[in-house]
């Protein structure tokens, strides 16, 4: 989609007459590359070279007027009642809008990302799942107007969340505390959605918030509940977001903090305002040629999230000060680390220290202690052991049921009877008989 000169699906026709099929920047936008078509005109020249034509200012109008036409094509798929499907078709009632969103979505999700000219009427076209639409019907899907309609009274903010799929940003931790107030949260699973985000940040006035971010914020009512909740939850904790700030060190978290996202789960890790998502961070990381000195370059500071009111989050505040210097804690709390990696959708680093975290947690919980070294038996001694014959054991024999002599050779004679030679014998016994008869 980058490259100036492209070979198009819509053919330029002058008089009848082919002239181009590559045209620079396309008579179409890349994000309008399915359309195929021929485009015919007479008011082109067609006796001067192809790097002239590409210059007219008739192709300059023929482009924008194939745009204006797609995009009213489109309008009128939108705008068609759903059709009903036959009765043996398991597919539930939709549009030949939506079909062609199932296909081309991500498509003209980059007109928003390239095309600035005409972002106010992809935002208008563009559809989504959200936290409100059902999860497994793919005909239920929301634009941006209808996000705004039914937004909450007070309202300041657009709430996206982006994943790599609709069940992982649905049981995403950022989504507890907005889902439990009411608030729709749109999902964006489509690699395309980062850079989307990146690029359009306000629909009508309205400004597009992650809910990945440290730049949070709620409607005014309920931001400032919620925010004198965790104020308290902080005072309660302080000296355990301390002790958790210093264990994990400045190379992993740039700050913890009580949380305002967090009803269910202990922790999170927020990305701060201008740095990567976990998403991007995953797109960065499947690129066909990343380069993987670039890619170690990507922050690996978080903002660690902590639900002061978590029973975990108790536990450990209780354990501190019992010990300010307890080393179980500060086990759990790197183990909380891995977890909140994994939980907001980031890359865990280090395997192999969360493997041996995990291995001492489970042998306290069993009562063992982490640090004992654990010796294999000795091997038994081979040279000891006596190679001993084995037992002879006499099996008696019955001959009392054997055949004598006599009998055995009577037998080999029947035998014989009955093979090859019966027939010849049979065959000479009749001869006798005649020539006997014969002679008398």
């Amino acid at each position: 989609m980058e490259e100036k000169t492209r070979k198009d699906l819509v053919r330029l026709y002058v008089r009848r007459v082919l002239v181009t099929d590559t045209v620079e920047d396309g008579l179409l936008p890349a994000w309008l590359s399915m359309i195929v078509g021929i485009v015919d005109s007479d008011d082109l020249p067609i006796n001067v070279s192809r790097e002239t034509l590409q210059q007219s200012k008739s192709l300059t109008a023929i482009k924008k007027k194939l745009l204006r036409k797609a995009l009213e094509a489109i309008k009128m798929m939108m705008d068609k009642e759903p059709y009903e499907q036959e009765e043996d078709d398991p597919r539930k009632p939709g549009s030949q809008f939506l079909d062609f969103w199932k296909v081309y979505g991500p498509t003209l999700k980059m007109g928003l990302v390239q095309d600035v000219a005409n972002r106010d009427r992809l935002a208008k076209i563009v559809r989504f799942k959200s936290s409100k639409t059902a999860l497994r019907d793919p005909n239920d899907v929301i634009t941006l107007e209808e996000y705004m309609l039914r937004a909450k009274r007070g309202q300041d903010y657009i709430y996206v969340h982006s994943g790599e799929s609709l069940d992982a940003v649905k049981n995403s931790p950022f989504t507890e505390q907005l889902v439990d107030l009411g608030y729709e949260v749109i999902y964006l699973v489509d690699p395309v959605d980062e850079f989307l985000l990146q690029y359009y940040q306000e629909f009508q006035g309205t400004k597009l918030m992650a809910v990945a971010k440290d730049n949070f914020r709620l409607g005014p009512d309920d931001d400032e509940v919620i925010r004198t909740k965790a104020k308290r939850g902080r005072q309660s904790i302080r000296s355990l977001l301390t002790f958790m700030k210093e264990t994990l060190g400045s190379d992993k978290v740039s700050s913890v903090r009580a949380s305002m996202k967090l009803t269910r789960s202990a922790c999170a890790l927020s990305s701060e305002q201008f740095g990567y998502t976990a998403r991007m961070e995953t797109v960065m990381r499947a690129q066909a040629l990343a380069n993987p000195e670039k890619v170690q370059t990507i922050p690996k500071q978080k903002v660690m999230e902590v639900n002061p009111y978590h029973p975990i989050v108790e536990g450990l505040n209780v354990l501190l000060e019992r010990d300010p210097q307890s080393q179980k804690a500060a086990d759990i709390i790197n183990v909380l680390y891995d977890s909140a990696l994994v939980a907001s959708g980031y890359y865990l680093h280090d395997h192999t220290d969360h493997g041996i975290r995990i291995s001492k947690l489970m042998a306290q919980t069993l009562g063992m202690d982490p640090n004992v070294t654990f010796e294999e038996p000795p091997m038994p001694d081979m040279t000891e052991v006596e190679d001993d014959e084995p037992e002879k054991v006499e099996i008696p024999i019955n001959f009392g049921d054997m055949p004598d002599d006599d009998d055995a050779e009577d037998d080999e004679e029947r035998i014989d009877l009955e093979g090859d030679d019966f027939a010849d014998a049979e065959y000479a016994a009749e001869m006798e008989e005649e020539v006997a008869d014969e002679e008398l």
